[in-house]
């Protein structure tokens, strides 16, 4: 808001500065001096040079080579006649650009302002303007066109920067070089044309004015194939880095999953090892030899599990999609579970003073075919989250059942279940609502 405010006020200042100048250019104008060929100059400057303009890359804007007959203006008539000059040849191309009233007299400001600005510094350090092409003294005149250049180009250019970068709310400096810093050869070029033509014109007559012609569609042509490969080359950088960041977030999505998927083998390896470390620590306070050898059975298994685990890993790893399922007891599945589940649903939760009864529903006497290690590991996870939902006990229930020729497979619990909006993404990869202590369902 503050940057919109300051344009405004900047660019209503600068065409406060621009109508200033170009009164004081009307009231100073040696009319007399205003021949023909001006008038010829000056058509030839609004009605020619402003359509022969070269684009802004990445920016709303153009510049155009009228500078060329600008500064011929100046060396022929003086700076009075520039001044008015440029400022309607800077609106008269603003045209193609912009309609609103205000940026073509702000453009227009510009070049009046930035000319008028030439012209008295050059008539500071080498008199009047209009004289210099009368000069004999070679050195003086290149110098004075340098100037004339030079002085043109960073007045011009730092005019319009300052407008652009709080436009797009950049610094000057980097607007500046970014926008314009490119341009400064046409000014050298153009006050160049302007002195050898001044000076043949001068000697030989106006008619001279068409040298003129082929050094400025020189430059033309040379910036407009400049300013296309410009806008080609920053286009191919920017669709490197494009690719860049596209190959970036890869390698952090890629880095991301690894991550999860290192998180939940943690999270598997943790709930086996939890199995075999309660079954043993009971096995331990137990003397009966069959409780002892149906204890390490269920170690075993555990274990087995585990080693399932770390195969199925290496499968993926290898992408390897070729699986033997050998036949599976249902019902002896879901046993297994329950009591591999023991040490959480009943040991540790009565060391809380929790109770949790267990029901099972054991009627399928189905078999299936399947991996059990993978199957066990999906019913041992579900029994856990079962567990966590019953903090203050409850039921659970395990079941397997006929229905209609398949086995169903039933694990419920008296919890505080799940809201409807949990419900709707519980498939969801690594969805939890555990926080760091889950990995989803």
């Amino acid at each position: 808001m503050q940057s919109l405010r300051f344009v405004t006020y900047y660019t209503k200042s600068i065409i406060a500065l621009a109508a200033t100048v170009v009164l004081y250019s009307l009231l100073n104008l040696p009319i007399r001096n205003l021949d023909v060929n001006f008038w010829l100059l000056a058509l030839l400057t609004v009605v020619c040079s402003s359509r022969i303009a070269i684009r802004i890359p990445y920016f709303n804007g153009q510049i155009t080579v009228s500078d060329t007959f600008i500064f011929l203006t100046m060396l022929l008539y003086g700076g009075e006649a520039a001044v008015l000059l440029a400022a309607v040849e800077g609106c008269c191309s603003s045209l193609p650009v912009g309609r609103k009233p205000i940026t073509i007299l702000f453009n227009g400001s510009i070049m009046a302002v930035s000319v008028f600005i030439t012209t008295t510094v050059v008539q500071l350090f080498f008199g009047p303007v209009s004289d210099l092409p009368r000069n004999e003294h070679l050195p003086t005149l290149v110098t004075a066109i340098c100037v004339i250049a030079f002085v043109q180009y960073i007045s011009n250019s730092g005019l319009a920067a300052v407008y652009t970068a709080f436009k797009v709310n950049q610094r000057v400096g980097q607007t500046w070089s970014k926008y314009y810093l490119w341009t400064s050869i046409t000014y050298l070029a153009g006050a160049s044309a302007a002195g050898i033509v001044s000076r043949i014109v001068i000697r030989s007559g106006f008619q001279y004015v068409i040298l003129a012609t082929p050094i400025i569609v020189t430059i033309y042509l040379t910036y407009r194939t400049y300013s296309k490969n410009l806008e080609a080359s920053a286009s191919q950088a920017e669709q490197a880095e494009r690719e860049r960041m596209r190959a970036h977030y890869a390698q952090i999505e890629k880095l991301s999953a690894l991550g999860e998927l290192s998180s939940g083998v943690a999270h598997n390896f943790n709930n086996t090892l939890a199995g075999i470390l309660a079954r043993a620590q009971l096995l331990l306070k137990s003397k009966d030899y069959d409780e002892i050898r149906s204890g390490l059975n269920i170690i075993i298994q555990t274990a087995e599990d585990g080693a399932k685990t770390v195969k199925r890993i290496q499968d993926f790893a290898r992408q390897r999609r070729d699986q033997d399922f050998v036949p599976i007891d249902v019902d002896q599945l879901v046993l297994e579970v329950g009591e591999i589940t023991r040490p959480r649903w009943k040991d540790r939760a009565e060391a809380m003073n929790v109770h949790i009864a267990i029901n099972r529903q054991i009627t399928s006497n189905a078999t299936i075919l399947g991996d059990s290690g993978e199957l066990r590991e999906v019913l041992i996870n579900m029994v856990f989250n079962a567990v966590d939902a019953m903090p203050r006990g409850g039921r659970l229930t395990l079941s397997t059942k006929d229905v209609n020729g398949a086995a169903e497979i039933s694990i419920s619990d008296t919890g505080h279940g799940m809201s409807e909006e949990v419900r709707s993404r519980i498939f969801d990869p690594f969805y939890t609502t555990k926080g760091k202590g889950g990995m989803g369902l």
